[in-house]
């Protein structure tokens, strides 16, 4: 062989960020404005993180949950974790009790570190999480008198204080697990997807493409899609990999706060869900001279399909692009992307033309494989108008379920994703309803 057999680990991507771009800033929002650390800042506390999660025990496979907002010390456990070996886990803070006590369990989580205005949530669960034996505490300002009756609970900052700041992170098998992240779908109990350093290294580089997400490290990135969420969409690694700015929202969702910040922090890339975007929208129309957003280029909507009409409003009104994604948990998250301009003959459309394909579900991403067929597994015409269910699969697609297999939702080597389309002559796809 020709080239050198380098494991595809997340470790050599984590810490990249802060080697090319040490001085840039990420930004977490707080209760009374934001407060900033640099890339390197966050190298060093990441590696320190991971220092004292060994020292309590948890090695290379351990499951460690997080409780979190998004923000700075949530990116850091992103970090230490994928560094060390032990699996990130994301709890969901909006869950119900019976579906957090749930997962948790059957996850096998030993450590957790929660966001103490979220604790009284995870508290609710003390005595029912058998497998958790210590709980670590981010506190942001006005909630340093928590308390909390689970195990062994300590203070984020006391935990890694004297730890050192530089980790050597193991060799591993690039199939070893990186993260977990579960999905209730439509039926029965949720069901974990587990990640893997390989699956989502790739994914990464995917999302960083030009006919991608296109993110750069000249970008200023605020992730608000929840980094419980599907890891955030992979927004996470790829800014930390890239070292482009963060700005990270915390708690704080409120629709003319979310504009501020970005406004404040000069975002030029922002990923959400449609209920986000319509928020937004609101709240610029209610005060349109209140805002300079014009370092904002593109935002990605997921989660379910925007309303046409509120594309075209962020590109008429702000001359912002809304970059349609479809995808699921159990694709890492993304599967296809809607772009105005996909192809060289798409600028030779009007711009009613490119926004019509801006409203389907988008082109498969490089790597994957999407296709519709019919009951008896018969692959459906891509002809714009033949519907079937819609299988994917690819080396960061689910291949079972974590300590659930679940066969019945795979076809041979393809996800059955639960999703019916159709497929058109340009090989965009169209979502038309849920097969069950």
């Amino acid at each position: 062989m020709g080239m050198q057999n380098s494991p595809l680990l997340m470790s050599r991507l984590v810490d990249r960020g802060a080697t090319v771009s040490p001085n840039i800033d990420i930004v977490t929002a707080t209760e009374d404005g934001s407060r900033s650390q640099t890339y390197a800042e966050t190298r060093d506390r990441a590696h320190q993180l991971a220092h004292a999660l060994k020292d309590v025990g948890i090695g290379i496979g351990d499951r460690v949950g997080t409780f979190m907002w998004n923000g700075s010390r949530h990116l850091e456990a992103y970090h230490a974790t994928a560094g060390m070996g032990a699996v990130l886990h994301t709890l969901n803070v909006r869950l119900s009790e019976t579906d957090l006590e749930y997962i948790i369990n059957h996850a096998g989580d030993r450590l957790i570190i929660a966001d103490a205005d979220a604790l009284p949530l995870l508290d609710k669960l003390s005595g029912r999480i058998s497998t958790v034996e210590r709980i670590v505490v981010a506190t942001e300002a006005g909630f340093e008198d928590w308390s909390t009756s689970l195990p062994e609970a300590i203070d984020y900052e006391e935990f890694i204080q004297g730890k050192p700041t530089h980790f050597d992170w193991p060799e591993i098998s690039e199939r070893a697990p990186l993260g977990l992240c579960y999905t209730s779908g439509t039926t029965g109990r949720p069901k974990g997807v587990e990640y893997e350093h390989r699956s989502q290294y790739l994914h990464t580089i995917a999302q960083c493409m030009t006919d991608s997400m296109g993110l750069s490290g000249a970008d200023a990135v605020c992730g608000i899609v929840p980094m419980f969420h599907v890891m955030g969409w992979g927004i996470p690694w790829s800014a930390l990999m890239l070292g482009c700015k963060q700005v990270l929202p915390h708690r704080f969702m409120d629709p003319a706060r979310l504009v501020r910040l970005m406004a404040d922090e000069k975002v030029t890339l922002s990923a959400g869900v449609p209920t986000i975007w319509q928020g937004v929208k609101s709240a610029i129309e209610a005060n349109p001279d209140a805002y300079d957003l014009s370092s904002l280029e593109r935002l990605t909507c997921g989660g379910s399909a925007p309303p046409p009409s509120l594309i075209r409003w962020y590109w008429d009104v702000l001359g912002v692009e809304m970059i349609q994604g479809w995808g699921m948990t159990e694709t890492s998250p993304l599967a296809t992307l809607s772009r105005r301009v996909m192809k060289r003959d798409h600028l030779d459309m009007t711009l009613d033309q490119q926004f019509d394909n801006v409203a389907k579900a988008g082109q498969i991403i490089p790597g994957l494989e999407l296709d519709i067929f019919d009951e008896e597994f018969n692959r459906v015409p891509h002809d714009g108008e033949s519907v079937g269910e819609i299988l994917v699969r690819g080396p960061w697609i689910c291949s079972e379920y974590f300590n659930d297999p679940q066969p019945e939702k795979f076809h041979g080597d393809w996800l059955i994703t639960g999703d019916v389309g159709k497929i058109d002559s340009e090989e965009y796809l169209i979502i038309s309803d849920r097969s069950k």
